[in-house]
């Protein structure tokens, strides 16, 4: 082993030790590469690691992490071959050639100019830079921000438009300027078609079901589990929560449209909200003028069924599926604000009728939605109050129709 301290003063023999001496001897001592190069080398390097360094004539500690900082070091380097290149603020990297050879090489600006950049005829670009984008397709970047196309290629957007000066795709133009589709179309009857002209509704299509109410609760529960088994499926629902349905009046119930609130498959029950409070149980008839449980009418298009609401002689449609989601679960339907229905019927002297389009957004805040009001009872893309029917000569309402057909948008 190499020595690793050097005595200035080295003893001989028959040299006394005195103090003086002893002094010289060890102040004297100088440190040898060996103190370093004889130590075991270092696996890696920590920020906390420290070393010797002279300050004031001092020996001190230091710190890697330190002597990054001092020097103005820091992480983030540029690889050039097999080293490491340190980016300095301020400064340019030069690359070694001016064609990248792999797909990750850095690209330098004289690839740049001999390959895309034209400096002159019809391709010569003033302030501008030009991209490929496509195949081939050379797309200028103005200073202004514009995107000209210098090709017949076709630019492909990223996605479509939500700001007002974004570009627009096909596909958000096509869904805004296309006819408005079918939501619905079906029919229902309504009266007595034996015995005209008495206008008498025929509730031989009513449901009959059970409901009950306890003392104090605005909760009236139905149990329609004495229903036919098509009536409770839970992956084709027929009773929906947010969807509506219609009752005849009963001791304790109030006869117009109720919201189904919650649906419980499992016991055949679902949850309406009356005005009522007192205590409540027996026989429930839902004004259900028309009945697709089997959803296989061929005259029908996403029409479930349709009910007559007694308070204001409207009737109202609920869909199968979901006409934004296309799905016909039990969650709360998306409210769709702009359906147009139209339609016509015979009554029961076989006049004509027309449909009187629904009563949508005039002058109706909130409250459109509400199950109490006879104005109007919202529209949800799961269903959709059609409103009153009316004379196609002098425009009188008509209460009821012995078959109405209609159409929804």
């Amino acid at each position: 082993m190499a020595s690793q301290l050097h005595a200035p003063a080295p003893f001989s023999n028959g040299n006394q030790i005195t103090a003086a001496n002893l002094n010289a001897h060890v102040n004297g001592a100088i440190l040898l590469p060996g103190a370093i190069t004889e130590q075991d080398a270092a696996s890696t390097l920590q920020q906390g690691d420290t070393m010797l360094v002279q300050q004031s004539n001092l020996l001190k500690e230091a710190t890697v992490a330190q002597i990054k900082t001092a020097m103005g070091l820091s992480d983030y380097v540029a690889r050039n071959g097999t080293t490491n290149t340190g980016m300095v603020a301020s400064t340019q990297l030069t690359l070694g050639t001016t064609a990248p050879l792999q797909p990750l090489h850095a690209v330098s600006l004289g690839h740049l100019t001999a390959n895309y950049l034209k400096n002159s005829g019809s391709q010569a670009l003033a302030g501008s830079l030009s991209i490929l984008s496509g195949t081939n397709s050379l797309v200028n970047l103005t200073t202004s921000g514009i995107a000209l196309l210098t090709t017949n290629q076709i630019a492909t957007l990223s996605a479509d438009p939500v700001e007002p000066l974004q570009a627009a795709t096909k596909q958000y133009v096509d869904n805004l300027l296309a006819p408005q589709e079918l939501k619905c179309r079906g029919f229902f009857s309504s009266t007595t078609i034996l015995n005209p002209p008495s206008n008498i509704l025929d509730e031989s299509k009513f449901l009959t079901c059970q409901g009950s109410r306890l003392t104090g609760s605005t909760t009236l529960t139905i149990n329609f589990s004495s229903l036919d088994a098509r009536y409770k499926s839970s992956t084709t629902p027929f009773f929906l929560a947010g969807q509506y349905i219609g009752t005849k009046a009963a001791s304790g119930i109030t006869a117009h449209l109720y919201k189904i609130n919650a649906v419980n498959y499992t016991s055949g029950t679902f949850e309406i909200t009356t005005p009522e409070t007192t205590a409540f149980t027996g026989a429930v008839q839902l004004s259900c003028v028309y009945d697709n449980s089997l959803n296989t009418d061929v005259d029908t298009f996403n029409c479930k069924s349709v009910y007559v609401c007694y308070a204001s002689n409207k009737h109202y449609v609920n869909y199968w599926n979901d006409t934004v989601t296309g799905l016909k679960t039990n969650i709360t339907p998306t409210e769709f604000l702009n359906t147009v229905v139209t339609g016509q019927s015979n009554t029961y002297n076989y006049s004509q009728t027309n449909c009187r389009l629904m009563i949508n957004l005039f002058e109706r805040n909130n409250w459109q939605f509400d199950q109490n009001v006879p104005e109007g009872f919202g529209s949800f893309s799961t269903g959709c109050h059609i409103g009153y029917f009316n004379s196609a000569t002098d425009g009188v309402d008509y209460i009821y129709q012995y078959r109405a057909s209609f159409a929804i948008f």
